[in-house]
């Protein structure tokens, strides 16, 4: 089987009848809701894995189900107050990623988003083991989601004018984002025998309209170029081109990309995320 299914526990697996239809059927499930960063914050703000998210992984892990996560930086479904610069500041817009308080700076914004890429990757690996173990289902995740905008806008380099992007002033939030990522899940809370446990994506909609994919193939060349810089690299293409993102292309064929340059996962290949494995749209591999 290579196919995915996209659920929780509270809906698609609370019967028998629901899980064995999930055990014939995939070997991968993505969490449409609990692994969303509201998922992870309660009343008080304070940082904790749900009963949801625990259940779904526990399942996935019983039963040799691959996890493909979904998604830690998001404009959307993210509480308003990870973006203010008083998180208990009384935001009087019910209008949900729009705040009436004032926003954080880029410093700060940083330390939250490292924090909570973090606390993700940690309270995972503290239940189900590290990433790369055979006790840890996770495989992938969505790092960030949906950050290009559906129009042309020159005032955001064709990025969506979202609360990340007026909290960094720009783009950077996407490269932080995905060095966090690779930091704590695929370096500090990774089996060391995997030298890459989880594959790491940028996922969006619409990439077959040419306006939006062509500014989502600069964000990608852009995002390689600094990846190499980081790295102290040489420049290396993320083999990720406009072909790729044409009708007809690798991403328009399979949905997702895993073109990843540089890294081949070794001992799992078995639980590698396949393109039959998500019903998520393009989202080329970068890291």
């Amino acid at each position: 089987i290579a196919a995915g299914v996209a659920t929780e526990a509270y809906s698609g697996l609370n019967s028998q009848e629901r899980q064995d239809t999930v055990l014939a059927n995939f070997n991968q499930i993505t969490p449409e809701n609990s692994m969303k960063p509201e998922g992870w914050y309660d009343g008080n703000h304070e940082f904790a894995m749900s009963d949801n998210t625990r259940s779904l992984l526990k399942f996935a892990s019983d039963n040799n189900i691959r996890i493909y996560g979904h998604v830690l930086v998001w404009y959307s479904q993210t509480p308003d107050w990870f973006f203010q610069a008083d998180e208990w500041c009384e935001d009087t817009n019910n209008t949900a990623g729009v705040t009436s308080c004032p926003l954080a700076d880029k410093a700060t914004m940083q330390e939250r988003q490292r924090q909570h890429i973090e606390n993700v990757a940690k309270a995972i690996s503290d239940e189900f083991g590290p990433f790369g173990s055979d006790t840890n289902p996770v495989v992938a995740f969505d790092v960030v989601n949906e950050t290009v905008n559906d129009t042309d806008n020159p005032d955001t380099n064709g990025m969506r004018n979202s609360l990340w992007y007026q909290t960094y002033d720009g783009e950077d939030y996407i490269y932080d984002a995905f060095e966090n990522a690779n930091t704590y899940f695929n370096e500090v809370y990774a089996d060391p025998s995997d030298d890459h446990p989880v594959t790491l994506f940028i996922n969006d909609y619409n990439t077959e309209q040419s306006g939006k994919r062509t500014r989502y193939a600069a964000l990608l060349d852009v995002c390689c170029r600094r990846r190499a810089v980081r790295r102290h690299r040489p420049p290396v293409p993320c083999d990720v081109d406009h072909g790729d993102l044409e009708p007809g292309g690798r991403a328009d064929r399979h949905g997702t990309l895993q073109q990843e340059a540089g890294h081949h996962r070794t001992g799992r290949d078995d639980r590698n995320p396949g393109h039959g494995g998500q019903a998520h749209r393009t989202g080329p591999v970068l890291l």
